[in-house]
């Protein structure tokens, strides 16, 4: 079975890395750490993208002990997006253009 690809992205500011001895069975993660937990970033297949536009389920697997941790699965970036930047209208451009005219 083909299993989506973890991908690193921009907000990522930690490497979880296996533990000793597991190197061979676990992979590094790219994950963005913050204050209650983990984000990572998943590529799902072709297959898997064929299937969930079909509007099959998401299955979600978490290895963990003591039952499961609380999770979230997204379809779009949980990260902020910041606005692009307005640049400087033409009465600002001419308003700088005329004050450097005036001091040369």
């Amino acid at each position: 079975m083909n299993a989506a690809t973890k991908e690193t992205f921009p907000e990522a500011n930690l490497l979880l890395t296996a533990p000793p001895g597991e190197e061979e069975r676990v992979f590094d993660l790219a994950v963005h750490h913050y204050e209650l937990g983990y984000i990572s970033r998943w590529q799902p297949t072709e297959e898997e993208r064929a299937a969930i536009a079909a509007g099959g389920p998401v299955w979600v697997s978490v290895w963990a002990q003591g039952g499961p941790p609380p999770i979230n699965v997204f379809g779009v970036t949980p990260f902020v997006q910041a606005p692009e930047a307005a640049g400087p209208t033409e009465a600002e451009i001419q308003a700088a253009l005329d004050g450097m005219a005036e001091n040369s």
